[in-house]
């Protein structure tokens, strides 16, 4: 992940409700920890109640389907659905229409992949170091040369 999107009460306190925090002990001090990009928005926009709404008009349907996002199983997922009202907002998607009936949704089935947190990454050199000149010096650069 590049950028992590964090909800907080008030968006213009989001500054200083996380240097009230110890570092590394709030969520945004353990994502920045590794090295990712933490952006807070406003609370409200991770409500899901307009994000069906959305969907049905940011999702590419099959010919003769009705385009109805509501009858997409993933839409019952209430947590999942937050998280992608906030992502919608943030990137404004809604706002231009080339964005319509281009995205399609689907569930991705996690137990086939392998978790690692940011110390195994790190160890195992899974990533280049950001002050690193070499190309090939990461397991990501090795495999980006076949």
């Amino acid at each position: 992940p590049k950028e992590c999107l964090i909800p907080v009460e008030n968006a213009g306190k989001a500054a200083e409700s996380t240097s009230k925090a110890s570092p590394g002990t709030s969520v945004s001090g353990i994502v920045e920890r590794a090295g990712i990009l933490v952006s807070s928005l406003p609370k409200a926009d991770f409500s899901s109640k307009d994000v069906v709404q959305d969907l049905s008009r940011l999702l590419k349907f099959k010919k003769g389907i009705l385009a109805d996002a509501a009858v997409i199983p993933e839409t019952q997922k209430l947590f999942a659905m937050g998280a992608l009202a906030g992502i919608i907002k943030f990137l404004k998607l809604m706002s231009d229409e080339s964005n319509f009936s281009t995205y399609k949704i689907q569930e991705l089935n996690s137990s086939t992949w392998m978790r690692l947190d940011a110390a195994a990454v790190k160890a195992l050199n899974v990533l280049p170091l950001p002050n690193e000149s070499s190309k090939t010096g990461s397991l990501l650069g090795i495999l980006s040369k076949c």
